[in-house]
């Protein structure tokens, strides 16, 4: 297992594609200067309109680790992601998130796991907090859940749930630890645009294909933040084109990685698959949802009484 010395200080570039999300960006920032083997921290923006640039030059002034670029016009998140991936100079990357904390040590065990299980790519819990709700109180209840975190049957994850030991797997959460002689065969497909829905699972396929090992690590855990009504990063399109693009990107990685796919999940036919998908998708996003905000409605009709 790797030990902290000074021959590993700067191994790991960190890269944080960001779109109109100083808010939050400003939110998390520390949890990633505090991590270790920390190179640099590559801001990638991605055209801001809001007050990102102005910020985060002052960050980079005060802290030289930050470096900070942007794109002349928007992108998009997988053309965000390859162009910070030629600028960087360790020799692992890291994919933080502009709304995603990591706790104390989160890239120190990432590293250590990494060596031990011989991966490529491997990646830690992520918690998605609830309105109001701590790290601590996530993590608890998260703590909770006993299902596996990958559906092999939709292609679908949820790597909130723990696990006693790391586990080989074709697919990760997005915010993964990369060595960086992977980017010589796999880049991030640009054809995501848009909400860029399935880039990084895109990615990790394509890694896998090509015989890469995937890992995931349950010892330690980001955060995702609350969400936010805001019109940044992926919630940048309209609520109508948003949601098309979440089966239409689903389609196009399926015909492109269907050979892998048929071979690695619990899929045979990728017309029946996505109307199981869809249907899937609508009643955990759209009705179920919907019936809930009824409940709370009629809940609060009757305590008025």
């Amino acid at each position: 297992m790797l030990e902290k010395n000074a021959t590993t200080n700067n191994l790991i570039s960190i890269i944080i594609p960001t779109f109109n999300r100083i808010n939050s960006l400003q939110k998390v920032i520390s949890s990633y200067l505090i991590q270790d083997y920390i190179k640099e921290i590559i801001i990638i923006d991605d055209a801001s309109t809001d007050d990102t640039g102005k910020i985060v030059q002052k960050l980079s002034s005060d802290e030289p680790r930050i470096k900070y670029f942007r794109n002349n016009k928007n992108l998009g998140i997988t053309a965000s992601r390859n162009r910070g991936v030629s600028l960087s100079e360790g020799s692992f990357i890291f994919f933080g998130e502009d709304d995603i904390i990591l706790q104390k040590n989160h890239l120190l065990i990432l590293v250590q796991h990494l060596h031990k299980e011989n991966a490529d790519i491997i990646a830690g819990r992520c918690i998605s907090l609830r309105p109001g709700e701590t790290k601590e109180k996530g993590l608890k209840r998260s703590n909770k859940y006993a299902s596996n975190p990958v559906n092999y049957k939709l292609i679908l994850t949820n790597f909130q749930v723990p696990a006693g030991k790391d586990i080989r797997l074709p697919v990760l959460g997005t915010s993964m630890l990369i060595k960086k002689e992977i980017f010589k065969e796999v880049g991030y497909d640009e054809n995501y645009k848009r909400n860029a829905w399935r880039e990084e699972t895109d990615f990790q396929l394509s890694a896998g294909s090509k015989g890469f090992d995937l890992y995931f690590c349950p010892h330690t855990a980001c955060f995702h933040l609350a969400k936010i009504k805001d019109k940044g990063g992926a919630r940048a399109s309209s609520f109508i084109r948003y949601e098309f693009d979440i089966f239409y990107f689903n389609y196009y990685m399926v015909r492109k990685h269907w050979d892998y796919i048929k071979a690695n999940f619990k899929i045979n036919n990728i017309y029946s698959y996505m109307i199981i998908f869809t249907g899937y998708i609508i009643l955990h996003k759209n009705i179920l949802p919907f019936l809930g905000n009824i409940k709370k409605f009629l809940v609060k009709k009757l305590l008025k009484r």
